[in-house]
Formats: structure tokens, sequence, C-alpha cells
């Protein structure tokens, strides 16, 4: 193979994973289980998840990432989400 088109596909790689680790895939399982099994999240990154329903009563959340997640319908009175970023979460029919 010849040495420009090493470099090229090296190149490409490069970007490829470069991309891909900048990429924020949203929520991690882990941190829905912490939540549901704690009641506990603090900075944890719950983009897109699917809270809808939840019981989250006295839930600490300060700082979690909540952009674009579902939590309609949720019950949130008691929840503390101080400096927790909500743009684009919906809390239609949500009990605070």
């Amino acid at each position: 193979m010849s040495k420009s088109i090493s470099r090229s596909i090296a190149i490409a790689a490069m970007f490829f994973f470069t991309f891909l680790s900048a990429q924020s895939f949203g929520f991690t399982q882990g941190d829905v289980n912490q939540l549901q099994n704690t009641g506990s999240c603090k900075k944890c990154d719950l983009e897109n998840a699917n809270l809808s329903g939840a019981n989250l009563s006295n839930s600490f959340l300060n700082g979690a990432n909540l952009t674009d997640a579902n939590l309609s319908s949720a019950n949130l009175s008691g929840a503390t989400l101080h400096g927790a970023e909500v743009s684009g979460a919906s809390f239609s029919g949500a009990t605070f």
C-alpha cells in the first residue's frame, strides 16, 4: 500500500474516532439505575432518558443533565434540581 493511501486511512480513522468521542449519546443505564435504586443521581447524565411516570419524589438531581428527557407525568414533588440542565425536557403532567 502506498504511503499516501496509508496516511489517508490513518487520518480518516483519527477523525472518525475523534468525532465519535465528542458525541453525546445520551443517558447511561447505570445513571438511571442509580436514580431508581437510591433516589440520588447528582451530576448524572440522563439526557434523552424516558422517565415518564417515574416516582422521583424527594430525589436529588443536582447538576444532572436532563436535556430532552421525558419526565411527563413524573412525580417530582420534593425533588432537588439545583443546577440541573433541563432544556428540551418534557414535564407535561408532572407533579412538583
